[in-house]
């Protein structure tokens, strides 16, 4: 009988020492499922973040791609008022020539 008592403290000891187990076991399991939903949610964030990136350089590299076309279309448009400046210039140099030709005789 003694020995049956014994092997019955035995077995409610391995009893509570299981369920401590389990116990500090599912604990640790909800800890992991918080962090591995934290994670999840800080990726979410993070992917957000690099597509915002990423559209935001999409955008910036388009209007430098138009500024850029801007420039060169007005460094154009310059080109054809140089062109007109220098017409206007050698006409202008060649009747004060003829002007002073025309005074000298």
């Amino acid at each position: 009988m003694k020995n049956s008592v014994f092997s019955l403290q035995s077995q409610k000891t391995q009893l509570e020492v299981l369920e401590k187990y389990y116990m500090d076991c599912r604990d640790d399991i909800k800890d992991i499922k918080y962090h591995m939903d934290v994670m999840n949610n800080e990726t979410g964030e993070l992917r957000d973040l690099v597509k915002e990136m990423r559209n935001d350089l999409k955008e910036n590299t388009v209007c430098a791609v138009k500024s850029v076309n801007q420039i060169v279309q007005i460094q154009n448009d310059v080109d054809w008022l140089k062109r007109f400046f220098w017409a206007i210039m050698t006409a202008s140099i060649a009747s004060l020539v003829a002007s002073i030709f025309n005074l000298i005789k």
